[in-house]
């Protein structure tokens, strides 16, 4: 029987338990492949990219200042979308080549809740 050992370094323990959870799906995955840069030079790294569905996929704690911009130029639209009244001038656009434009999705928050109650139903 072959075995292949492939040695990974990830950024944070959440983006580990991403790519184990990708892994029991057999959902191919790219860590990190590239990064984009916004127009101030700013660097905007998502931490996966899953090729076959051409989804960028970013798992942080707390969304990164860049996401919402990079999830622009990602999916092809060309103007910011109102929310609210919200304005984009905190945040430079992000330039995504065609090669690389697909869907987003964003996991904000931990892989596995830090505490857990238990449940008080049905007995002691």
């Amino acid at each position: 029987m072959a075995y292949e050992v492939i040695r990974m370094e990830f950024q944070t323990e959440l983006h580990a338990r991403w790519s184990v959870f990708f892994d029991h799906l057999q959902v191919p995955w790219a860590y990190e492949p590239v990064t984009f840069h916004d127009d101030e030079g700013s660097p905007c790294t998502p931490a996966f990219w899953l090729p076959e569905q051409r989804i960028w996929f970013a798992a942080e704690v707390e969304a990164p200042v860049w996401w919402d911009r990079f999830a622009m130029a990602a999916e092809g639209q060309d103007e910011w979308l109102d929310r609210g009244g919200e304005e984009p001038d905190w945040c430079p656009p992000v330039e995504v080549p065609k090669k690389w434009r697909g869907t987003t999705l964003l996991a904000e928050g931990p892989f596995f809740p830090t505490t857990c109650r238990a449940s008080t139903r049905g007995g002691a």
